[in-house]
């Protein structure tokens, strides 16, 4: 398991099908490079040298997808006022992949 939060300043995610979110098809054996948090290159595995200082996982036979946003969020409306467990909720959406959500006083057409 890939944590959530990486100490390493250069990671490279390797072999990965990359999913990208935008309707494309799922792009098999590609490596993504991430440089203090942030995704600098994505490119087909072995084709390029990675940094020198890049700590390597082998994504082989894994996914990777952007982080999802809920934008239907119901987690602090219970009318009993028994709203013991949202933080749980929300540790679980987390987990689940769930990185954004609507601003809940935000409306939606």
């Amino acid at each position: 398991m890939i944590p959530a939060v990486c100490d390493a300043a250069c990671l490279a995610l390797s072999n990965a099908t990359v999913i990208d979110g935008t309707g494309a098809a799922p792009a098999a054996g590609r490596t993504v490079v991430v440089e203090q948090g942030r995704i600098t290159a994505i490119f087909r595995a072995g084709s390029r040298e990675l940094p020198a200082s890049a700590q390597v996982i082998d994504l082989t036979g894994k996914f990777l997808l952007p982080g999802f946003i809920d934008s239907h969020v119901h987690v602090a409306t219970d009318p009993s006022g028994s709203d013991r467990n949202a933080a749980a909720l929300l540790r679980l959406a987390l987990l689940g992949g769930v990185r954004a959500a609507l601003r809940p006083s935000l409306r939606t057409l």
